[in-house]
């Protein structure tokens, strides 16, 4: 944008006084006069149209200046979010490590219970071990029943009896004994239509042992027939019948006071990790 220039102005005036002084016609005065009034109005107009554009500039810089303080805000507000979110993805990282842990503690303890307990029956077709986040009991049919039979013997109530002493100091598990066979057709078993009803019928045998002989609580227990569909060996020989035909103690901690607890510890460090940032905080602030 240019300057106005006051040289038109100033020259109409002087050429004026110069020609009055001169004695001028009242024609050419007139018309002097004229030019002085146009002149005069052009650099009005001229100033007039600076000032507005002016304050269009004025009326922009406060509008960008405005957008500008908003965008800073949003930012501003942008960032708190994700530092929170931040912050809480990683106290949920931690919980979660705390409860794996804790799980992971837990199931440790009750199968080294268990190993302990049952010892004596290791060489007998029982095995303990983990899975995810359950502990297995496996007794082999021919330590629970007799051959063919559904009633428990002797050998396998004293398994039972030891495997209940452990159950029964534990207060938080959900125990489920399932029935697992072979696939032999059944042909030769009373009142045992097939290998459902014979899994089905030494599972409930075992849960009747637990709670009616071992006082294991009921609630906790449940019975569950496989029948011949989930084997440990798929071959079709007589080692891999054996390892199938077999009694699952499946014992499933119930993590919620763990779980508790490792909730509780998550907060103390956050609680202490906040008084920590309070304070520096104030540290810096002197």
């Amino acid at each position: 944008m240019t300057k106005p220039s006051l040289f038109p102005l100033l020259f109409v005036c002087f050429l004026l006084f110069f020609l009055s002084a001169c004695g001028i016609t009242k024609d050419a005065y007139d018309a002097l006069e004229r030019d002085k009034k146009r002149a005069e109005d052009s650099l009005q107009a001229v100033i007039s149209k600076m000032a507005s554009e002016n304050n269009a500039l004025r009326k922009d810089s406060a509008d960008m200046r405005a957008e500008l303080a908003k965008a800073q805000e949003r930012e501003q507000k942008l960032n708190e979010e994700a530092q929170k979110n931040i912050a809480d993805r990683e106290r949920k990282l931690a919980m979660t490590e705390k409860e794996l842990a804790a799980r992971d503690a837990k199931l440790a303890e009750l199968q080294g219970a268990l190993n302990d307990a049952l010892l004596n029956f290791r060489e007998s077709g029982l095995s303990v071990y983990t899975r995810g986040d359950k502990v297995y009991v496996s007794l082999s049919d021919k330590l629970v029943f007799p051959s063919g039979k559904t009633d428990i013997d002797e050998r396998g109530k004293k398994a039972l009896n030891q495997l209940a002493s452990v159950l029964n100091k534990q207060n938080d598990i959900a125990i489920q004994v399932e029935g697992h066979t072979d696939n032999t057709p059944i042909t030769k078993l009373e009142n045992v239509k097939d290998n459902w009803d014979l899994s089905v019928l030494r599972a409930t045998q075992v849960v009747r042992y637990l709670t009616e002989e071992c006082n294991v609580d009921a609630k906790r227990v449940t019975a569950a027939g496989r029948g011949q569909y989930f084997p440990v060996d798929a071959a079709n020989n007589e080692r891999a019948r054996a390892k199938n035909r077999r009694i699952e103690v499946v014992i499933t901690p119930k993590l919620g006071e763990l779980m508790q607890i490792a909730k509780a510890d998550a907060r103390k460090g956050k609680s202490s990790k906040s008084k920590s940032a309070a304070k520096s905080k104030k540290k810096k602030g002197r």
